[in-house]
């Protein structure tokens, strides 16, 4: 009896049945294509087992003129400096200063601390620093805090290490206080009932209204400026860290810039920074574009002896995000992409490219001079046409990713690979729990889990790419074959190679791999009829790289069979199998 080859095109294909996908891969995870064969994609190791606090969405890397390898980290709590796997907080202050004299009061037996502070502006959940207290209560009150409740518009509660010994009020009259900027949403939320609104609006006890109204969960944007650091949250303003200040000190607001702003970019070529959506100074702008003088930082208000300048877009609602690419800014709003150019006459021009707009603040990338980005509904490239990408597993992205969590999607080029992945909140996540990946040597599209908030390039600080987790750990990609010391599941799933005019039964199988490390199984699926949902599935049958043929001995109209690799260390690159399988009977 002859051997058939099972002739399997690369690339995961989800568009149709799997009746019609019959030579397509139709599942699977942490399997890539290479030279046109499912491999395993690489694994990951923590580059240390420092954490940093909140979710991460923003990072960039660079090398300073000192040869120091920074890596920048904005979260929704934080701004942090990665030197060597350490993290180094950088939050910007939005105020310092000096309290009333004893501003400090303590209830025996509980944790809780009143904080006096004439209208304060503090909100839940943000970071302050006291210092110069003297006891109070039995506590000491000095260090980094979080603000626990807001009592009223001038006092706040933060909760001490341990409980009070007395109900006092005291800690003298040098108790120094430093704000830091209000901490961001983790996820979006509709801006309604108990949490909508700023301190002070409307009345005690209702909630309050803001249909239609979201407040997006924090991105930033984390860029080198020269050897130093520029970094803006969206809606935020611009800050500014000095790498020869070391990693003591934090960033600082820069002065004159646009004092909100919805994405900031350092044009890498002549160093001007570009604050889109930008704060008029009258009001936010969430279409205007600004751009400080060349090389100055400080410098925003247009003049005949400088380069500033100010340019508002017309096509969209507000600017989503943009990109550097081959001496000019891609620019995405919620409906329209622009170019910005160097412009002799007026510094910048501006033309339309058209339709076809990113969804998120960090889902576009630019690789190999062509911009790449995410949106509602498609896979886009720029290459001096905008294109819509011809994409395999188009419907199984979008039918799953959470549209409300938009802005978490991020896009990540892994250049040893060919590579451009976006990874996004499917609707069973509370965070961007998947990744879709395309291989630009052609339509090539694989898919599958993974837990990761931002993540950039190999470059100048890291081999390989690097990304964050949940969890406040920085991951190395492509690094081993495991999932930092864990077993990485990798698996794929072929479609059904039957042409439905005979029950078959599949007799043998003769494995065929170039790489195997350790174990891998291959589960057979069979059912009789394209329409019915029963199933006979074999046991699972052992492969190492010395197993000559399995006999899974199965009968049926069509099948699938799975491949899947889940232990430490293990890892696979297949070649063609083949199959014994022969008639058995018309189908009725």
């Amino acid at each position: 009896m002859p051997f058939t080859k099972l002739p399997f095109l690369p690339g995961f294909y989800t568009e149709h049945t799997d009746t019609d996908s019959a030579n397509r891969y139709i599942d699977g995870n942490h399997t890539r294509f290479y030279k046109d064969f499912p491999m395993k994609v690489g694994g990951c190791v923590k580059t240390s087992n420092n954490i940093f606090l909140g979710i991460c969405r923003g990072i960039d890397a660079w090398v300073t003129l000192l040869d120091k390898k920074y890596i920048g980290l904005g979260t929704n709590l934080k701004l942090y400096i990665d030197d060597g796997g350490t993290f180094y907080d950088i939050t910007p202050l939005s105020a310092s200063g000096t309290y009333v004299n004893n501003p400090l009061t303590t209830t025996i037996s509980t944790t809780s601390v009143n904080v006096l502070h004439v209208a304060h502006g503090q909100s839940v959940g943000n970071y302050i620093t006291i210092s110069g207290a003297t006891a109070v209560g039995g506590l000491t009150i000095v260090g980094e805090y979080t603000v626990t409740t807001i009592v009223d518009a001038d006092n706040f509660t933060i909760t001490a290490a341990s409980a009070a010994s007395s109900t006092a009020t005291g800690g003298g009259a040098s108790v120094i206080y430093e704000y830091q900027i209000d901490i961001g949403a983790v996820s979006t939320s509709p801006l309604n009932g108990w949490g909508g609104g700023t301190w002070g609006a409307g009345t005690w006890g209702t909630p309050r209204t803001g249909a239609g109204f979201l407040q997006f969960a924090r991105t930033w944007v984390v860029s080198n400026y020269g050897e130093d650091l520029i970094a803006s949250p969206r809606d935020k303003g611009i800050y500014f860290w000095d790498a020869s200040t070391g990693t003591a000190t934090r960033a600082v607001i820069v002065a004159n810039a646009p004092i909100t702003n919805k994405f900031v970019l350092v044009s890498p070529e002549d160093r001007y920074i570009i604050a889109m959506g930008a704060h008029d100074g009258g009001n936010s702008d969430p279409m205007l574009i600004r751009w400080s003088s060349q090389d100055d930082k400080t410098d925003w208000t247009p003049t005949s002896i400088n380069t500033a300048g100010d340019k508002r877009l017309s096509e969209g609602n507000l600017i989503m995000t943009a990109v550097s690419s081959r001496g000019q800014v891609i620019i995405s709003t919620d409906t329209t992409v622009y170019a910005m150019y160097p412009d002799s006459e007026f510094v910048f021009g501006f033309k339309t490219l058209g339709v076809g707009a990113c969804i998120s603040p960090n889902g576009m990338v630019e690789y190999n001079g062509i911009v790449y980005w995410i949106g509602a509904n498609n896979f886009f490239m720029y290459d001096g046409t905008i294109r819509i990408m011809p994409c395999d597993v188009r419907q199984y992205v979008f039918d799953n990713l959470t549209a409300l969590q938009s802005y978490k999607v991020f896009a990540w080029v892994n250049s040893d690979w060919n590579e451009i992945w976006y990874f996004y909140q499917d609707n069973d996540g509370t965070e961007c729990n998947r990744y879709v990946a395309h291989n630009l040597d052609g339509t090539i599209w694989h898919f599958g889990s993974w837990s990761r908030t931002a993540g950039l390039d190999k470059g100048a600080v890291s081999t390989t790419p690097i990304a964050t987790g949940t969890n406040g750990i920085v991951y190395a990609h492509e690094s081993g074959v495991d999932d930092d010391g864990m077993a990485l599941d990798a698996y794929y799933t072929t479609g059904s190679p039957q042409d439905h005019n005979k029950f078959s039964f599949i007799r043998k199988m003769l494995p065929n791999f170039k790489t195997l490390v350790g174990n891998m199984t291959a589960v057979f699926q069979t059912k009789n009829y394209m329409q019915t949902t029963e199933s006979v599935t074999t046991t699972s049958y052992n492969m190492t790289n010395t197993t000559p043929y399995i006999c899974p001995r199965i009968k049926g109209d069509e099948f699938n069979i799975t491949f899947r690799s889940n232990e430490v260390g293990g890892d696979f690159f297949a070649g063609t199998m083949q199959i014994q399988i022969m008639g058995v009977g018309a189908r009725g």
